[in-house]
């Protein structure tokens, strides 16, 4: 392709007004940007991702310097500076390969024969944002409509979110307050006393409480069904035994495989702790990387730490094992998505994986490991007889620990020995929580 020769060499030959020909070297934030498209921006541009794609391709063409280029701030300088020129005319065709190789062959023919990126960038917003419009009014048009009728309430609520994460896929969202609405409008008739409750009432309701009110209704009315129909000799059965012992349906299993450490590393923050430590922590950050399963924890005082937590990180990844982050798998919170976070993840060629609003599977190597943490940190507080505001230095010895035992899912390997190759020493240890050692 034209950006991956423009990069592949060293200089570029651009031919100006008079005839003659001036070797130009590309700037490096833009080989960078060109070599890593792909990569940075995983998405195609289709009829249906305009937002997305728009979205992800301004943040790094900013992030490297370009964005002027798109929008057209950036003018062309005449051709009697040939310099100037010439330069701007090279960095603007291997922008506008850029662009080309992140569309898909059924938009391609739109802007093939147009030669600068804004000129690219303008038309794909005058086709495409028309169509995007359309899409979001006919989502928000499907959840105004949506209807329970015989549905389970799982399969209900499970439908309204797939249309919520569409608009939002789309490049719009839906207050909170409209989608208890559209779900309470949805309800059939045997509903109407719990919907009159819950527009009564004067305290506001998040979406995860109203899921949980609607699902223990949902059992409350089968069981009350049940009790009208049910003959005299009819055999007893426990619906909400039933109802009780049903699940979330289950995610698929992950297929993405690791062959080498700091491919994919898991991020997810926890807390507010509820037990302030005498130094302020009350927050933990964990780092996981996939391939090892070795863990790093590091307190802090508030997410906005996280930041500055992860350059700490990448430094400490370089330094000690000569090598980089490739891939960072998180949640979709603030401290993940800041602008300067996206703009150190760019520059430094790290791609982002975020997990879908309320879906916290999608990141579940974190979670599970929240969990383990959790649990082996109040093991240790119980059995040192310890109080709560101890948990920072419980939850990190529950880190160094967890980081020495095997495990199953490396093949019952030690995640120290997984990244080091050589197994650690266990001589140091001691109970936790005795009175003195040397």
């Amino acid at each position: 392709m034209a950006g991956e020769e423009s990069v592949d060499s060293r200089r570029n030959t651009s031919t100006v007004a008079n005839g003659k020909e001036t070797d130009l070297l590309i700037p490096p934030h833009l080989k960078f940007l060109i070599s890593n498209i792909k990569n940075l921006v995983p998405t195609t541009l289709t009829t249906e991702n305009y937002s997305i794609w728009r979205l992800q391709l301004f943040q790094h063409f900013s992030a490297n310097g370009y964005g002027e280029h798109l929008t057209g701030q950036a003018e062309c300088p005449p051709e009697s500076e040939e310099s100037a020129h010439s330069r701007w005319v090279l960095i603007d065709r291997n922008l506008v390969s850029a662009l080309l190789s992140t569309i898909s062959p059924s938009i391609l023919p739109y802007v093939i024969m147009l030669r600068t990126s804004h000129d690219v960038w303008t038309t794909l917003e005058h086709r495409l944002q028309p169509k995007n419009r359309s899409r979001v009014i006919q989502l928000k048009n499907e959840l105004h409509q949506i209807q329970m009728r015989d549905r389970t309430m799982l399969q209900y609520l499970d439908q309204i979110k797939k249309l919520v994460d569409n608009i939002a896929a789309a490049g719009s969202t839906v207050d909170t307050e409209d989608i208890v609405l559209y779900i309470l409008n949805g309800l059939p008739a045997t509903y109407n006393s719990f919907k009159t409750a819950i527009r009564t009432s004067l305290q506001p309701i998040n979406l995860d409480e109203l899921y949980s009110l609607l699902s223990s209704e949902e059992i409350n009315l089968q069981h009350q069904q049940f009790q009208e129909n049910q003959n005299s000799d009819s055999t007893s059965i426990c619906i909400s035994c039933n109802m009780s012992k049903h699940h979330k349906l289950s995610f698929s299993s992950s297929k993405s495989v690791c062959n080498k450490s700091f491919q994919l590393v898991h991020s997810d923050v926890w807390g507010p702790a509820p037990s302030l430590l005498l130094n302020g922590y009350r927050f933990y950050v964990i780092f996981i990387d996939d391939y090892t399963r070795y863990s790093w924890l590091y307190l802090l005082h508030s997410k906005n730490e996280v930041f500055n937590t992860f350059q700490h990180l990448c430094s400490l990844i370089k330094s000690q094992f000569h090598s980089k982050i490739q891939t960072l798998r998180s949640d979709g919170g603030g401290e993940f998505t800041s602008q300067a976070f996206w703009s150190y993840l760019a520059q430094h060629g790290i791609n982002q994986q975020i997990s879908c609003p309320y879906t916290p599977e999608q990141n579940g190597i974190a979670e599970r490991k929240h969990r383990h943490l959790i649990e082996l940190t109040r093991t240790l507080l119980h059995s040192a007889s310890l109080p709560n505001s101890f948990w920072g230095d419980v939850v990190s010895t529950a880190n160094y620990l967890i980081n020495r035992l095997p495990s199953s899912t490396i093949r019952d390997q030690t995640p120290y020995f997984r990244l080091h190759g050589k197994q650690a020493s266990y001589e140091h240890l001691r109970t936790f929580g005795c009175i003195c050692f040397p």
